[in-house]
């Protein structure tokens, strides 16, 4: 899931704490996965210096049923 291009077509900023500005599409990538038995990854966070932010956003990950995270730096395999 590209999270940053998503903000990007819905013209809304990709780093909304709680993302409620791309809920409904998230949870329709969500639905197609699962209606074709295909992985859902979460798109990367984009705030590296962030660290709860990034912790926050995973849960809310798996919260909503993704079945894991695309990371976009090393920084983030640690947690």
């Amino acid at each position: 899931m590209g999270t940053v291009d998503l903000a990007n077509e819905l013209r809304c900023e990709p780093n909304v704490p709680g993302r409620w500005n791309m809920m409904s599409s998230l949870q329709k990538v969500i639905l197609a996965a699962r209606a074709h038995d295909c992985m859902a990854l979460d798109g990367v966070y984009i705030n590296l210096d962030d660290d709860d932010g990034f912790l926050n956003e995973c849960e809310q990950g798996v919260a909503l049923g993704f079945d894991g995270k695309t990371l976009i730096h090393p920084k983030v395999c640690l947690f």
